[in-house]
């Protein structure tokens, strides 16, 4: 099963995430920063506490993937791996772990709400596009 797929766009990045569930296509929208970004030598191990609430979600993903790259801004760091604690159509808490790096080949300024639906896939779990501001 795919997890992600880069689509063309001609300002932003924009990709298509997929999911079994909801809660693996956090995970894997999560991963598919870290593609984006390519950061340069991981350095020490990082971890962050995330919790988010929103009005569906649409929304929730989107100011998800903000929390997380505000933390990637702020901390200099990477984040490839979440324990998510508790995960509802309008609610995330998390743990976010991943490592410091010294630079990110491209810099994510925002998720935007643009092009966000997310559905059921023809395999039965779940898909959506996600548009970032690059």
């Amino acid at each position: 099963m795919k997890t992600f797929q880069i689509l063309s766009h001609t300002a932003d990045f924009r990709i298509k995430v997929y999911g079994k569930n909801l809660e693996e296509l956090f995970e894997n929208a999560l991963n598919a920063i870290f593609e984006i970004v390519r950061p340069t030598k991981l350095g020490k191990a990082i971890k962050s506490k995330i919790k988010v609430a929103s009005l569906n979600q649409n929304v929730l993903l989107v100011d998800f993937l903000n929390a997380v790259v505000f933390e990637m801004q702020t901390k200099k760091a990477i984040f490839n791996r979440i324990k998510i604690e508790k995960l509802t159509d309008t609610n995330i808490e998390a743990q976010i772990l991943g490592n410091n790096v010294e630079k990110f080949t491209k810099d994510i300024k925002a998720v935007t709400y643009h092009e966000v639906d997310i559905k059921k896939s023809a395999s039965g779990g779940l898909e959506t596009n996600l548009v970032f501001d690059i």
